[in-house]
């Protein structure tokens, strides 16, 4: 998950391929998300102190963070386009990629916690199933399913996200905001001769 200034990309990938169908784009990006929270306050005439660091959201400003990010109920949130990625996701690959969820960009940094604060809403979605014809005793047959009905799309992936179980690779061996000019330092450095690219300014000539 890319977490920019104007918008967050999630797509999975495995064994260094893309599925491509699974890639999602949300208009969710961390300058979108301070200028909601900076109009809300002029709005609301506050001129008290808001503990924030500079650049940072802290949970005064937590109403903002859950609908741009954690509202199942918003189809441009974070956490539905997750679920949207995930459920177009290939079976057999969903438990790999539940285990292994990486978050880049500088919104990650932006908020306070926002890995832990994220696995805790994806799992708040479900609950265990007690009409489900299993006991739960340790025999790897406990099972899931969705708290809400209004969320019975999502429904199939219950047991894999609770029992893989959901997990976010955290922290990087560096930090998330630098990922892109790690990558753009280690393809520089690189000698590809065969490879061939197109720039925007090729595609505008064409």
């Amino acid at each position: 998950m890319d977490l920019g200034c104007v918008e967050g990309r999630l797509v999975c990938f495995f064994n260094g391929a893309i599925c491509e169908d699974t890639l999602q784009i949300v208009p969710i990006g961390f300058q979108s998300l301070l200028d909601k929270i900076n109009k809300s306050k002029e709005a609301m005439n506050s001129n008290s102190n808001t503990d924030n660091d500079e650049g940072m959201v802290s949970v005064k400003d937590i109403d903002a963070v859950n609908e741009m990010y954690f509202d199942l109920e918003n189809p441009n949130s974070l956490i539905y386009a997750f679920f949207s990625s995930l459920i177009k996701c290939p079976i057999d690959l969903r438990k790999k990629v539940v285990q292994r969820i990486i978050f880049v960009g500088g919104g990650v940094e932006g908020i306070s916690q926002f890995e832990q604060r994220f696995v805790q809403c994806v799992k708040g979605l479900f609950e265990l199933d007690s009409d489900a014809d299993a006991s739960g005793d340790g025999d790897g047959r406990t099972l899931y399913r969705v708290k809400d009905d209004g969320h019975r799309r999502f429904s199939s992936l219950a047991n894999v996200v609770m029992k893989a179980p959901l997990g976010v690779l955290y922290p990087l061996q560096f930090r998330p905001s630098c990922v892109s000019w790690v990558g753009g330092s280690i393809m520089g450095s690189i000698k590809l001769s065969d490879e061939k690219w197109i720039n925007r300014s090729e595609q505008q000539s064409s």
